[in-house]
């Protein structure tokens, strides 16, 4: 792995450390659907960088779950997230 790869590695663990964090702490504080939902998408997007990242060290492979030639975890840790931002914004909006 380059240099360049890892210090990319390092500052989205760090960042999104720093937003899920952030993102639970907004979970506690709040009731509200569409804040909630905003939080859910930013705690799946660290998770799919968790995963990546091992992923990529070869801890975890990507074969093991193969639908249409594609790695589902790797489309739901991609999917998910957006799937929350978009409902979270719909709620917003819709008020």
């Amino acid at each position: 792995m380059i240099t360049a790869q890892i210090v990319m590695f390092v500052l989205k663990l760090l960042l999104g450390g720093a937003a899920a964090f952030l993102a639970m702490i907004l979970w506690n504080k709040t009731g509200d659907g569409a804040w909630i939902s905003i939080a859910a998408g930013i705690i799946v997007q660290f998770a799919g960088s968790i995963y990546r990242l091992l992923v990529d060290f070869g801890i975890l492979g990507l074969q093991n779950a193969v639908l249409f030639g594609l790695s589902v975890p790797q489309v739901l840790f991609e999917v998910v997230p957006l799937v929350f931002f978009i409902t979270g914004l719909l709620i917003l909006i819709k008020r």
